[in-house]
């Protein structure tokens, strides 16, 4: 994969920001606003973006559209295969609590997130995500700001949504009436509301209700799903995730969560897909051995007491968020339920952020993907790249958003 466009149109901003600094930092200020008015920043709860873009050249795009999808495919088999045997699903408080949800609904529809790092030319995959893997909106809205900053950049590259390719999975489905699950409290978390009014009128003209939690008390479920006086046929869980701190919540609404899930309505991001949410990535390749390639070394505790631990990554299972993973650790302690996985040396990428951090920075590759499969017939109906989301940082390896790190607009060459 050769990135034909992506050196000159790096180096032609970096030449921006080292010849005309008081110029590039009057664009910093119009990305700033460009990105208010799109609804992708909020000055409550900022969350630093990047107005350098990177680019996946064409050939690129393809190649990890062919990744994901093969990946999907292994994805699905392996939940089929635990569907059908409960008693293979490796013991988690979360993983006994999924086991026991109905498995009425056939055909799952949703969107999955794979985690690469890049190192050279190769792709590696070191997380999956697959109930609300994150927003829909501000990771791509920030390319799209570009875009509209730099007009000339649009003649050669183009962005892509996930909550577009989401609108065309509910449709497929024949969802006419969404109804979105949120938390109580927006306060805290500005941006949060302004991604679930910006998901409303993106799928347009599927018509969305947003439902805070407080409210769910009211939904009426008895095969068809009421709230307000109107029938739903689809739902998408945004609150009940079981990520970044939710276990408890989850639990604790799991009659609610059964009777949506034995509902007729499309739930979009089905619960039971978070089965495939394991830290140890081997579940993949014992399915299906190709995928070894795309994967880092990975090693039990026990393989490696007193070895030099600083080519490898210790990440504990049943953690979200960054949470739980320690670059080159000092010590392993065995008692602890988790895995090693090979250090991923990844290749750097220039960054001018709203924030003020400049320089390179480590970062990931999170690829979005549509998916809608067949439990019955173990097919793969539909499985498309949705959309990127390239985090970086400036000062860890670690990038997740929680821990500090900001977003690099991602473009794709025509």
């Amino acid at each position: 994969m050769i990135p034909s466009k992506e050196s000159r149109i790096i180096e032609t901003l970096n030449s921006g920001v080292q010849e005309h600094s008081e110029e590039f930092s009057s664009k910093i200020d119009e990305y700033r606003q460009a990105l208010i008015e799109r609804g992708a920043y909020t000055l409550e709860d900022p969350q630093d973006m990047s107005i350098i873009p990177r680019v996946i050249t064409k050939s690129e795009h393809q190649e990890i559209e062919q990744m994901c999808q093969e990946l999907t495919q292994t994805c699905f088999g392996v939940l089929s295969d635990y569907l059908s045997n409960p008693s293979t699903v490796p013991s988690s408080p979360m993983n006994d609590f999924i086991k026991t949800l109905p498995t009425t609904q056939r055909v799952l529809s949703g969107m999955a997130r794979y985690d690469f790092l890049k190192q050279g030319l190769e792709y590696k995959l070191v997380e999956t995500n697959f109930v609300n893997p994150g927003a829909l909106i501000e990771s791509t809205g920030s390319a799209e700001t570009v875009l509209k900053i730099f007009p000339d950049l649009r003649k050669s590259l183009y962005s892509i949504a996930p909550v577009n390719s989401a609108k065309r999975r509910l449709i497929e489905r024949g969802v006419k009436n969404l109804l979105i699950l949120t938390r109580d409290s927006y306060e805290d978390c500005p941006s949060e509301v302004t991604d679930r009014h910006l998901i409303k009128n993106t799928v347009l003209p599927i018509h969305a209700e947003i439902v805070p939690q407080a409210e769910y008390g009211r939904i009426s479920v008895n095969g068809s799903i009421e709230y307000g006086g109107k029938t739903f046929d689809g739902v998408y869980p945004k609150h009940l995730s079981g990520s970044s701190g939710m276990e408890d919540e989850l639990l604790n609404y799991k009659e609610f969560v059964s009777s949506l899930l034995r509902s007729n309505a499309v739930v979009f991001d089905n619960w039971l897909t978070m089965l495939l949410e394991e830290k140890d990535l081997r579940f993949l390749s014992r399915q299906n051995p190709s995928i070894a390639k795309y994967l880092p070394q990975i090693r039990d505790f026990s393989e490696m007491q007193g070895e030099d631990y600083s080519d490898w990554v210790l990440k504990l299972r049943d953690t979200h968020c960054g949470r739980g993973v320690v670059i080159a650790p000092e010590s392993v302690d065995t008692s602890e339920n988790g895995i090693m996985q090979q250090r991923i040396y990844t290749n750097k990428h220039p960054v001018v952020s709203l924030s003020g951090k400049s320089g390179n920075a480590t970062f990931d590759t999170g690829v979005y993907v549509s998916y809608c499969f067949d439990l019955d017939s173990h097919r793969l109906l539909n499985s498309e790249v949705a959309g990127y989301l390239t985090r970086f940082s400036i000062t860890s390896d670690i990038v997740n958003m929680t821990q500090g790190g900001g977003v690099i607009p991602t473009l794709i060459e025509k």
